[in-house]
């Protein structure tokens, strides 16, 4: 619908959101009359380079909290009923 609202203001993109592809990376975005152009193999190689680092900093807190464990168990004090000597 907006590109028919687009077409008969005269407009060539659409005006509230759209996108077209230009090549094989880069992507013309369209929003609120403003164009920006993305080039989506640079996204993409981001996006993967977070998640690396997010899966990177999940392992080693989870080996973190895996030590605390095996160190609160191996106390001798420890109960894991909860029960602790007075």
């Amino acid at each position: 619908m907006d590109n028919e609202y687009s077409n008969m203001m005269g407009f060539e993109k659409e005006m509230v959101l759209g996108c077209k592809r230009m090549d094989s990376e880069m992507i013309k975005i369209f929003l609120l009359g403003y164009e920006l152009d993305v080039n989506s193999k640079e996204v993409i190689e981001d996006i993967g380079e977070k998640i690396n680092t997010f899966a990177t900093k999940t392992k080693i807190s989870i080996y973190k909290i895996r030590r605390k464990w095996e160190e609160l168990i191996k106390d001798k004090d420890f109960s894991p009923k909860g029960i602790q000597k007075i």
